[in-house]
């Protein structure tokens, strides 16, 4: 069996420790749950008694009502529906209940309900019986009182004044028995005690010996009205012996339903403490038998750990040492395992790993030696190195220095290259400039050519039209001679004529002084238009003069502007070579940086290999004395 176990796998090992371990812990959680369900089931009956309990109190509670509001119907019907509520309730519980005592309480409890509401029925015919008999007496009573009413007007209204007095007498002696009588009524419904129904007997009977002893006075006189007394008296005493009947068994029906809900609140609390015993029983067997399995499962549980620890750390004792003798240097042979587990597979790992370290040690012992010995050797090569890596940097270092003396000159240059293609640029900017001017310059002399050109033409129209000014005003000279002329013949007519050519003398001296004052303006106008003519041809020499000039200034600013186009050009192509020389220079002192790079990066290198050189010189020399370390460190072993 335990050979078996220890041949199974680790995790098979632990997965049937832990399984008998959950076995039982669900085992306890069955028997726990178990107990948990009797517990609700038992909590749930406890609960089913104690709402029956509840509703026989409040039954009792309703009856009480029932019975202090004097039989109302209210109540009435509120313990009708308490009494319907506990049947219905008792039913339902019934149902739940399977043990045999407990159904039998159950049982008990019906029978007691049963008499309960038979009782509660006997209840309401007595409470009937007294509202009965209390109206019957209130109607009775009022029916005594009309009669009395009747014969006292019957003896009040009696001639002999005597005998008016003696029956007077007579019959108020009467009266004050029956309103006695009343009162003593009245006490009685209000208590309804022994004491106050033996006072009221002792009352009724004297209220009927008082009405027998009136009786033989009053029948000579009032036959009729004697009759009809005692027949109201007689209804109201009997009404009053019914109602005391009623209330008896009113009484009676009391301690009765009292006993039914004690006999049910009894059955109920027997059945409650039933109940109790049984879920303490319950309790008790939960408890013992959770104690077994938790003893139970502890006990196995110790078994299976103490049998699993022991299948995986022995094994694990035996890894340990072969572990330890590998750690001291004993690579001697192991024993062979021979179990089929996870730590039988160690075991023989471990044991093939000693092999294959007795196997490196032996190789490393050999490979030690011939370490040592070519480390030797390439410490002396790498000194050898070491020397023209030294030699080879600083020839390095004057190369660079020659590089870097260079790259600054072909800096110089192109930043002098630079600043004069900025010159350049500049005097481009500024021909292009003055060409722009020149440009301009020529639009507006064309524009004042053509300006010119256009006042000339002006001015020739200008001294046409005075020309013909100066002809107009010819014929206006020419008509104002003809005038004068004829008012001078005029004049001479009208003084030929006399007195009668007075009036047409005056006319014609007016006509002659008006034609010589046209004669004299025509004559200024002429001289205006004269020196407006000689200024007009001025201003038309003037201007072609002008036209002349403006002329000849287009053709020397065309010229200026070919000029300075020209010299644009040459700017441009001086810019253009500035820029090539720049971006030359550039490019050369690029280069020359590139070359003084590379140069240093040679030197860097090569500095670098020497100091590598010197590490590999050192490294040779640690590697040779590491060799002979590592051949004494392996002498240690044993194979």
């Amino acid at each position: 069996m335990l050979s078996w176990l220890g041949n199974l796998r680790v995790y098979h090992k632990l997965g049937l420790g832990f399984g008998v371990v959950l076995l039982f812990t669900v085992a306890l959680a069955v028997i726990g749950w178990s107990s948990l369900s009797s517990f609700i089931l038992r909590s749930d009956r406890m609960g089913d008694v104690a709402s029956l309990d509840a509703a026989t109190s409040q039954t009792q509670i309703s009856r009480l009502q029932y019975m202090l509001t004097d039989g109302d119907e209210t109540a009435l019907k509120k313990a009708q529906a308490d009494l319907e509520a506990l049947q219905a309730k008792h039913q339902t519980i019934k149902q739940n209940f399977n043990k045999t005592s407990n159904f039998s309480l159950l049982e008990q409890i019906g029978q007691a309900i049963q008499a309960y509401e038979t009782a509660l029925q006997q209840m309401r015919a007595a409470v009937a019986g007294t509202q009965t008999a209390r109206r019957n007496m209130i109607v009775q009573g009022n029916q005594v009182v009309a009669s009395i009413n009747e014969v006292r007007g019957q003896i009040d209204r009696m001639e002999i004044a005597e005998e008016r007095a003696r029956l007077f007498r007579a019959f108020t002696s009467f009266n004050d028995e029956m309103l006695m009588t009343r009162y003593e009524v009245r006490g009685f419904m209000m208590t309804g005690s022994a004491e106050r129904e033996a006072t009221l007997s002792k009352q009724m009977q004297t209220t009927q010996a008082e009405l027998s002893r009136i009786e033989p006075e009053l029948a000579a006189d009032f036959p009729a009205e004697l009759k009809q007394l005692k027949t109201a008296l007689g209804g109201y005493f009997a009404s009053l012996d019914q109602y005391k009947d009623s209330l008896r068994a009113l009484k009676g029906t009391g301690p009765g339903m009292t006993e039914h809900a004690n006999t049910m609140q009894s059955l109920t609390a027997e059945l409650r403490h039933s109940q109790l015993a049984l879920r303490d029983s319950e309790d008790a067997a939960a408890r013992t038998l959770q104690i077994i399995g938790v003893l139970a499962a502890l006990l196995l549980s110790l078994i299976a750990a103490m049998v699993i620890t022991r299948q995986v750390t022995q094994p694990l004792q035996q890894t340990m040492a072969i572990a330890e003798r590998i750690a001291s240097g004993d690579l001697t042979p192991f024993p062979v395992s021979t179990r089929r587990d996870e730590l039988g597979n160690l075991q023989r790992g471990i044991q093939s790993m000693g092999d294959t370290l007795r196997e490196l040690i032996g190789g490393i012992r050999d490979s030690a030696t011939q370490i040592s010995s070519a480390a030797e050797e390439l410490s002396v090569v790498t000194e050898q190195t070491s020397t023209g890596a030294q030699k080879q940097m600083a020839e390095t270092d004057q190369v660079a220095t020659a590089m870097h003396e260079m790259a600054a000159t072909v800096q110089e240059v192109a930043r002098n290259a630079e600043l004069a293609a900025e010159a350049a640029t500049h005097a481009d900017g500024e021909a292009r400039k003055g060409d722009h001017v020149v440009s301009e310059v020529i639009i507006q002399i064309e524009r004042l050519a053509q300006e010119a050109t256009r006042s000339n033409e002006a001015m020739n129209q200008l001294e046409q039209e005075s020309n013909r000014i100066g002809s107009v005003m010819d014929v206006i000279k020419a008509v104002a001679e003809q005038t004068n002329l004829l008012a001078l013949n005029a004049a001479i007519e009208a003084a030929r004529a006399g007195e009668a050519g007075r009036g047409f003398a005056v006319v014609a001296d007016e006509v002659r002084t008006l034609a010589q004052r046209t004669q004299q303006s025509t004559e200024e106008i002429e001289a205006l238009v004269a020196g407006l003519q000689n200024g007009t041809q001025r201003v038309a020499a003037s201007l072609s003069s002008s036209h002349s000039l403006a002329v000849s200034s287009v053709a020397l600013t065309r010229k200026a502007g070919t000029s300075l186009g020209a010299i644009n050009s040459g700017v441009s192509n001086i810019q253009s070579m500035n820029q090539q020389i720049a971006a030359a220079a550039e490019q050369q002192s690029a280069v020359a940086e590139e070359i003084s790079r590379s140069v240093l990066s040679v030197r860097n290198v090569t500095e670098q290999s020497s100091t590598a050189t010197q590490e590999i010189a050192k490294s040779s020399t640690e590697l040779a004395r590491l060799g002979n370390q590592l051949a004494t460190t392996v002498s240690r072993f044993q194979i």
